[in-house]
């Protein structure tokens, strides 16, 4: 049986003036945003809510941010790629990089890294680092087609990647080799590539 979480934080009060309760703002999975500076130790935590009038009417927003006393080196390597899931990670002489399904994606083209996330922030080395490398997509790197099934790349983790929109290949300079049926589906198949 597992154990209820003690929330380590006193509980806190939202004052204001307000016509409906406040909403947080969030990632899509439903947890916390990461700051531009790529820090583990700081929850940004972004509250809107409808102030005045019928709702939602005149939003108003205010935030802060919960500091843990953690930095990411503190953290377990999967907790770390967790954080970044679904952001692009930048640092400096390291590749551009997507965190996807908890693995590192790099890129070649600038073009790719910023059609496939509009969340970009920046990560010392050693952050970079504590996220397990997924695979590379290089600059014209050939893509793949089957009959029926979604175009992708086969990258060097040996998986098959889809992409959800062609305009990826074009991005990264790519051509089509077509693959019969059964080699595309012996493939293990890579997440999903969508752009942002």
């Amino acid at each position: 049986m597992s154990q209820p979480i003690e929330n380590p934080y006193p509980n806190g009060l939202l004052t204001g003036t307000y016509s409906e309760g406040p909403g947080l703002a969030s990632r899509p999975d439903k947890h916390a945003g990461v700051t531009r500076q790529g820090e583990c130790g700081r929850v940004p935590i972004d509250v809107v809510q409808s102030t005045t009038g019928a709702p939602p009417h005149t939003l108003g927003h205010f935030g802060f941010d919960l500091l843990t006393g953690r930095t990411c080196d503190q953290l377990p390597s999967a907790q770390v790629a967790a954080v970044f899931d679904g952001y692009g990670i930048a640092s400096p002489g390291l590749p551009a990089t997507l965190v996807i399904s908890g693995r590192r994606l790099q890129l070649e083209e600038a073009a790719v890294y910023t059609a496939l996330t509009s969340n970009r922030v920046d990560v010392s080395s050693q952050t970079f680092h504590r996220i397990p490398y997924g695979a590379s997509l290089h600059s014209r790197q050939s893509a793949v087609r089957s009959p029926g099934r979604p175009s992708g790349y086969v990258l060097d983790d040996g998986r098959l990647w889809p992409v959800t929109d062609d305009r990826l290949f074009t991005l990264n300079g790519s051509w089509a080799k077509y693959l019969a049926l059964q080699q595309y589906d012996s493939y293990q198949k890579g997440p999903t590539l969508r752009p942002a």
